[in-house]
């Protein structure tokens, strides 16, 4: 009786091949659920100690207490390798599909798949020799790799077109505001012009509380306040615009209208010209005035 030989043929190697591939890729996206759901709880308490330190009793600590100084060290490097973080999701994002998809080109199209992987001395078969590339057709190798090339640049393209949403988003919420702002201004402006006097909301025929999906704002007696609900990028959450009307003089008295901007940096960055909002041209470098 004949001894047949009992083993996998290229076919089975190629789908048990692809078959570990694709386990791989599914290592590496539970790694990325993980990763991501840490990184989202350090994200926002880094973010509460930023802000914590970027008030006045923060900044007392700070400047007091050795052990506050620390933490603010901590955190701010904390927030450098959150930072390198995001990086590195962005590349498991991108080894996880390239993973799949060569799983999937190696379920699908397992004879080509060994022949490659022979071809690239990967794999090394008896019978299929690395010369057994150049009989495949040009097409067999030339489709797979273009769809892995191609699916590559689709994950990177839609990662950067969800970051310009996002960012398009953010810009469009703080114009929204700054225009709610502005809208405040020049209501207060010509109040006072007929009335001589500041104007309440109800006198103003303004709206006392709106909440954005972006920003929870209100308008008192005095003033206008928004504060962001979520962070706005860098820009931590529950940072506050305003402006506060009020008078200054005695025989000549005039609306004054200060603008205020948050203390965080980020923050500031979001709104450069909040504080020229309703201003002259020619008068923009006097921050008091209205």
């Amino acid at each position: 009786m004949e001894n047949q030989s009992k083993g996998l043929d290229p076919i089975s190697t190629g789908r048990l091949l692809a078959l570990l591939i694709a386990i791989a890729g599914m290592f590496l996206l539970f790694l990325y659920k993980v990763i991501h759901l840490v990184f989202e709880m350090a994200s926002e308490a880094v973010n509460l100690g930023l802000k914590r330190f970027d008030s006045f009793t923060g900044r007392f600590a700070v400047n007091t207490f050795i052990e506050d100084k620390a933490l603010l060290k901590m955190l701010k490097e904390a927030n450098e390798i959150l930072t390198m973080v995001e990086t590195a999701e962005t590349i498991l994002i991108v080894l996880m599909v390239l993973l799949f998809v060569i799983s999937f080109l190696g379920l699908f199209f397992p004879k080509n798949f060994v022949h490659i992987l022979v071809a690239l001395k990967i794999l090394r078969w008896e019978g299929v020799s690395p010369g057994f590339f150049s009989k495949i057709p040009p097409r067999a190798v030339f489709i797979p790799s273009l769809s892995v090339i191609l699916i590559i640049l689709l994950t990177l393209t839609i990662t950067t077109c969800q970051e310009k949403v996002e960012e398009y988003s953010i810009d469009t919420a703080v114009k929204e505001m700054e225009a709610l702002a502005l809208d405040y201004i020049v209501a207060q402006k010509e109040y006072y012009k007929k009335n001589k006097k500041i104007g309440g909301r109800k006198a103003l025929g303004i709206q006392d509380s709106l909440s954005t999906e972006f920003f929870d704002i209100k308008v008192g007696a005095t003033s206008f306040i928004a504060k962001n609900k979520i962070p706005l990028g860098d820009c931590p959450a529950q940072n506050r615009w305003s402006v506060t009307s009020s008078t200054k003089g005695f025989f000549d008295v005039k609306l004054v209208l200060s603008r205020g901007l948050p203390k965080n940096k980020e923050c500031k960055n979001l709104t450069p010209d909040f504080r020229n909002l309703g201003r002259p041209p020619q008068n923009k470098k006097n921050n008091s005035s209205s």
